[in-house]
This record gives C-alpha cells, sequence and structure tokens, in this order.
C-alpha cells in the first residue's frame, strides 16, 4: 500500500488491486462507470470489450470526522477518484466528462482537482453559450502526482489516465453542484479524443472547434490562490479560501 500525499489524511492506495484503504479500512465506491456506460463517449464504441469492465470508481465525502465542519461550513465535499490502466479501444481511458449547474449570476461550480498518483491530461472546453452543445475555447492540461487544476465557471471537463499507471485523482467542490453529462453523451465525448502516445483527434461531432492550446498544470496561474499544501490539508486548514466553491462569484464576473 502506498500513502497517497494528502495528510493529515491517512488514505492508502494499492496499484495492484486499486484499494483504496482509510485509517486501514478499505473503502467501498460511491458508484462505479462501466465500459457499457462509457461507449457512447467513446472514439470506438464498438470495440470490443466486455460492458461490465469498470473503468472508474467513484468515492464520495473521503474525510476525518473531525474535519467535518469545515467541510460543512462550503458544504463541500473531498472526491477521490480512481481510474483503471486500460485502453478503451484504441484511447486511453478517461472520465465520461461533463458540465457543472449553475450557482450564481449564471456562473456555473467551480471545481478543483489534484493528481494524487499517475499523471492526467485535462481536456477542458468552455460553451459557446449557457446551453450550446458547442464551445469555444478549449484547453489541454497536463497534471502530474501533486499538481493541482481548476476548473472555473462555465467549463466542462473529461480527464485521461495518461499512464500506464492507475491514476488516482482528488477533487473538492459543493455537493450543491450537479453534473451535466448530456451534451457529452449527445457529442459522443468531449471536444478531443487521446490515443497512443501523444495522438489527439478532434470529434467530429462538435462543428468548428477552436484551437487546442496545451499547457502543463505548472505553468497556469489559477484564478483563486489556493495554497501550497496538498488539497485536503490547505482546505481543512483554510475553509474560508474555498468559500468560491459555493459562492463563485466571489472570484469570476458573471
Amino acid at each position: 500500500m502506498i500513502q497517497l500525499g494528502c495528510l493529515p489524511l491517512k488514505l492508502a492506495f494499492d496499484p495492484k488491486t486499486l484499494a483504496l484503504r482509510l485509517n486501514g479500512r478499505k473503502l467501498v465506491p460511491s458508484f462505479e462507470r462501466t465500459v457499457g456506460e462509457m461507449r457512447s463517449v467513446m472514439l470506438s464504441p464498438q470495440a470490443a470489450l466486455s460492458d461490465s469492465s469498470v473503468c472508474y470508481r467513484v468515492f464520495r465525502r473521503v474525510e476525518r470526522p473531525a474535519d467535518r465542519k469545515a467541510f460543512a461550513e462550503n458544504d463541500c465535499s473531498y472526491d477521490v477518484t480512481v481510474l483503471e490502466r486500460c485502453f478503451l479501444g484504441p484511447e486511453r481511458n478517461k472520465t465520461m466528462g461533463h458540465y457543472h449547474s449553475i450557482a450564481s449570476n449564471g456562473l456555473t461550480y467551480p471545481e478543483v482537482y489534484e493528481v494524487l498518483y499517475g499523471e492526467a491530461h485535462f481536456v477542458l472546453q468552455r460553451r459557446s453559450a449557457p446551453s450550446s452543445r458547442e464551445v469555444s475555447e478549449t484547453l489541454f492540461v497536463t497534471a502530474k502526482q501533486g499538481e493541482k487544476v481548476v476548473v472555473e465557471p462555465r467549463w466542462g471537463h473529461a480527464v485521461i489516465n495518461a499512464s500506464h499507471e492507475p491514476l488516482v485523482l482528488a477533487s473538492l467542490d459543493c455537493m450543491l453542484n450537479e453534473s451535466d453529462y448530456a451534451a457529452y453523451l449527445e457529442k459522443h465525448g468531449a471536444a478531443y479524443y487521446k490515443f497512443g502516445a501523444n495522438n489527439l483527434l478532434p470529434n467530429k461531432h462538435y462543428h468548428k472547434l477552436p484551437p487546442l492550446h496545451i499547457f502543463p498544470a505548472s505553468s497556469l496561474k489559477p484564478v483563486p490562490k489556493i495554497g501550497e499544501a496538498n488539497l485536503y490539508a490547505d482546505y481543512t486548514t483554510h475553509p474560508q479560501r474555498y468559500s468560491f466553491l459555493k459562492n463563485p462569484e466571489r472570484i469570476w464576473k458573471a
């Protein structure tokens, strides 16, 4: 078992079995996403894969009892997602992708991610209009272990497991937020597919895709200035810094 970099949360991970243990107790996932559910967002939906195979598991509200008051301050949840080391046909394993629901002033809820194990590639896309299925801007962000990525209001995101190891992601968002998968299902995935080592293919179901801008997470300056400590430690020590997760208008303009 490997102790993940989220102390004081004592969360351990077994790369072979993909088990997560909190204080030695094996955690049960809140839900799993299978190949059968993912086919609609795959580059090759007819790939010869078992529909029952699990692509990733999500664990909600992974926290210490002592920290519940801090999370309740902003109605926040610290979640952990574990992606298998597998391929979806020619594509590397990924999440389904989704947008967020509206919080206030027309702004959707933001979210903060941190890579706890492995390497992640984020396909971020900004909607052309609040209800549009098309996008006006796309970013491809590479993130290594210990790096954070902020998903700002009005942006959707899908996450790709970029290495041959499992990927473990922590995320922090407001529990009032609801994931909206409809646009991704209708468009058969994110704006770009990744296959092979470094191949990015535009999704033909989108019209007039904007150029894809590629950045390492280390080069991005998040709008909210979050701390250098790991996400769990920083939030539980300074929950007031993260009030933007519930009230994004404190950082962003409508």
